[in-house]
């Protein structure tokens, strides 16, 4: 049954990732386990001024686990950004130079940081539209690829999340 209130941020995600508490769901994660997820974002599907809809997904999952009673600890959250969504990585100066506007972004992933969000660029991808780990907001980190970072979550145990 959903609550009666309207969708709300927090607990974990401070503006970012609005959510509802559902009252006596039928599925939920074990809030004594750990739950490990990679999400994989390789499209942008902002707007000029708006942030990237896959990427707010990765708030709402902390928010919305959070309002069930999930510990933060236990929501092992990985994110990896490649292809077309490159650019959500940029540090606001070089975002402004390539796009002569506002990382819309910017704050969103330096908040998934600050909630224990790991999040990693593709190396290849950064390369191959002439940037450099010089260009990337200074919470990113870079990885050698993608693939090299899926390989390597998945092969901890993290399940992949792909709502490209």
């Amino acid at each position: 049954m959903l609550s009666q209130e309207t969708a709300s941020t927090g607990p974990y995600v401070k503006n970012f990732g609005k959510s509802f508490y559902i009252e006596n769901p039928d599925v939920n994660l074990d809030k004594d386990e750990i739950h490990k997820v990679i999400f994989d974002v390789y499209t942008d599907q902002s707007k000029k001024n708006v942030p990237n809809p896959l990427l707010v997904t990765v708030a709402r999952h902390l928010n919305m686990h959070g309002k069930q009673g999930i510990p933060l600890e236990n929501l092992k959250t990985v994110l990896i950004i490649h292809g077309g969504a490159t650019g959500s990585v940029l540090s606001e100066a070089s975002f402004q130079k390539t796009f002569q506007r506002g990382n819309p972004d910017f704050d969103l992933l330096n908040e998934l940081v600050e909630a224990g969000v790991e999040v990693y660029v593709c190396g290849q991808s950064i390369h191959a539209r002439g940037k450099t780990k010089e260009d990337l907001n200074p919470n990113i980190k870079m990885a050698v690829s993608a693939i090299t970072t899926l390989i390597n979550y998945q092969g901890k145990g993290y399940s992949v999340i792909n709502f490209n």
